[in-house]
């Protein structure tokens, strides 16, 4: 979030946040070393909040080439093990469109004819041996993206006992209520992503969200009790901050009971 690395930017936020995103988003460059990782568990330990580490982004997990598929497979697990010590909450993973997967709209949905079985095999393989690595299947968190609907992860929770990340901006950025949906899969939610939309752009302040949307969200996150983690997905410190106020003030409203639907 600051100009910084990983460390700097958990000590400037240590004391204030309870759970911190590590985006391990590509290992280009090698994997998190354990001075790092065992730096960042000190804070934790420290200041008493938790992480989330969202694996990284071009993994194919789904492809049909068996080699490719295990060697994604091989890099995530190397992902998990290098992460382990600050004893993750839940590890993040997006299961991008792949060699292999359907070609589907992000408005089309299940009932759109494409089958999608091949691809939930290819998937359900690669979580599982994901959870193995993890230490359970509920730690990993599948996140929904914008190339396809949320409703074909659905048949995965049926056959794994993996989570949902479920990412409001990318709800929104689909032209979807996102309301229904949290309503509906919260008991499988693990970890909630926040931020806006704006021109076509996701992560962006929640100033961007419709503020009645925003409300009916933190209302369901309170009424039912949730549990897990709600990340404010917003990258650069001012949308941040601007964001982090936004739902504080609908929270404080929501215990008032005076928050609008």
């Amino acid at each position: 979030m600051y100009p910084e690395d990983v460390l700097p930017n958990v000590r400037r936020l240590a004391g204030q946040v309870q759970d911190v995103e590590w985006l391990v988003l590509e290992v280009t460059h090698g994997l998190p070393g354990p001075e790092l990782a065992e730096g960042l568990a000190a804070l934790g330990k420290a200041y008493g909040h938790s992480y989330t580490v969202h694996l990284p982004l071009d993994l194919p997990l789904a492809a049909a080439d068996d080699g490719m598929r295990m060697e994604a497979m091989e890099t995530a697990r190397r992902v998990i093990e290098a992460t382990q010590a600050v004893h993750p909450w839940a590890y993040v993973v997006h299961l991008e469109p792949t060699p292999g997967a359907p070609d589907i709209g992000p408005a089309a949905g299940a009932e759109a004819g494409t089958d999608w079985s091949p691809w939930h095999n290819r998937v359900a393989e690669s979580l599982r041996a994901l959870g193995g690595a993890a230490g359970g299947e509920a730690l990993i968190a599948m996140e929904n993206v914008p190339e396809y609907p949320p409703e074909i992860l659905w048949p995965l929770l049926d056959r794994l006992n993996v989570s949902l990340c479920l990412d409001i901006g990318h709800l929104l950025r689909q032209g979807r209520d996102p309301r229904p949906l949290l309503e509906a899969h919260l008991d499988r939610t693990r970890v909630i992503h926040l931020h806006g939309v704006e021109d076509g752009r996701d992560h962006r302040s929640l100033a961007s969200m419709d503020q009645g949307v925003l409300a009916g969200l933190l209302r369901t996150i309170r009424h039912r009790s949730f549990r897990g983690v709600v990340t404010i997905e917003c990258f650069a410190v001012e949308p941040f901050f601007e964001s982090w106020e936004l739902v504080e003030g609908i929270w404080r409203r929501l215990q008032q009971g005076e928050a609008e639907p």
